[in-house]
């Protein structure tokens, strides 16, 4: 299950350090037209400006170099703001991403905003943060790039607010490598992904109103031999339906289809009034379900998922099971839950 880019191991060196500057006192506005450069923008921009990029296509990648701004584009439609890679660039991953929102030696990037764009066709991301705090990223759509669609290593109060993200070889949203992220994922839309929300080795957070279908996997919280553990999650209200596409194993990961929710060597999290429903595998699997527990000793170097509260969620139709526990961990707590079968039997009520 390692797929994840070795990028990830920079991020220790991105986190450490002092806060960043202060919202300057006078925030000017932006404007960037169509044949205009957003990177251009951003390198005259100051503390607590907000650059507006009107409807267009723009073939740019681009890197954010100054706290607290504010980018919004005019919609993540094609009528709206569209960025697509440049032909060359030497900027964000030199062109695998259209927006990178990095720290670096003197801290991290603090109060970045981005709003209203479609990202199409890059080749490893459409937005990532390493070392970013208070990062907001909200109704954007992230659509064919490359391995992730919006993606965090190591950041801390990161919000992703009712964006989408499909086509992503690996996670359409993703959250890594984070002793303390204070994550808040509402309301967005994942579809046709290997996982839908990817939370790996990365703790504290919640998810609530959010959308997976589609994916080989809808929810994924990871724990592998790095530092966190995976703990204190809180998934709510999410809507977690026929995530049946099939994905084969790659390196040491086994292959995945058909699991709604997956608590993979987590520990301490609540999983609480979630519709998980005709989550079926749609190809070979090493396991499958509404929900189900796994552990990670021997795929990830990982640990048995302890400890954790699934109460009060709605299961129907997932195949094997709806709740399926493989029985490695211990002082898991299940209530409440509305569903026909599990694994093992008295699951649910």
């Amino acid at each position: 299950m390692k797929r994840v880019l070795g990028l990830s191991m920079l991020v220790a060196g991105l986190v450490a350090g002092m806060l960043g500057a202060a919202p300057a006192a006078q925030a000017a506005t932006i404007d960037v037209h169509p044949g205009q450069s957003i990177q251009a923008a951003i390198n005259h921009a100051k503390p607590g400006d907000t650059i507006v990029v009107h409807p267009g296509v723009y073939h740019e990648s681009v890197v954010v170099t100054v706290n607290h701004l504010t980018l919004r584009g005019a919609g993540a439609s094609g009528a709206g703001t569209v960025m697509m890679p440049a032909q060359s660039s030497n900027k964000c991953l030199k062109g695998g991403a259209g927006i990178c929102v990095f720290g670096d030696k003197h801290g991290p990037r603090v109060g970045t905003t981005v709003e209203g764009f479609e990202f199409k066709g890059y080749s490893q991301f459409g937005l990532v943060g390493f070392g970013a705090k208070d990062l907001t990223v909200q109704r954007n759509v992230a659509m064919n790039t490359g391995d992730y669609g919006i993606t965090c290593f190591g950041c801390t109060g990161l919000r992703y607010l009712y964006n989408t993200a499909s086509g992503a070889g690996e996670a359409g949203f993703y959250i890594g490598d984070t002793a303390n992220a204070d994550a808040s994922v509402i309301g967005n839309s994942s579809f046709g992904n290997l996982f839908g929300f990817f939370f790996r080795d990365s703790n504290m957070g919640t998810a609530i109103g959010n959308h997976a279908h589609g994916n080989c996997m809808g929810f994924a919280l990871l724990n592998t031999n790095a530092p966190n553990n995976v703990h204190g999650w809180t998934l709510m209200n999410n809507d977690v339906n026929q995530n049946d596409k099939a994905c084969p194993g790659g390196g040491e990961g086994p292959p995945i289809s058909g699991v709604g929710i997956g608590i993979l060597g987590a520990s301490n999290n609540h999983i609480q009034r979630n519709t998980v429903w005709a989550n079926q595998p749609g190809g070979a699997t090493a396991f499958s379900g509404g929900i189900v527990l796994f552990d990670t000793t021997k795929s990830d170097k990982g640990s048995t998922p302890n400890h954790n509260v699934v109460t009060g969620n709605v299961l129907y139709r997932n195949k094997k099971f709806d709740i399926n526990d493989d029985g490695s961990g211990h002082g898991n707590t299940f209530a409440r839950n509305k569903c026909h079968t599990s694994n093992p039997g008295g699951r649910c009520h």
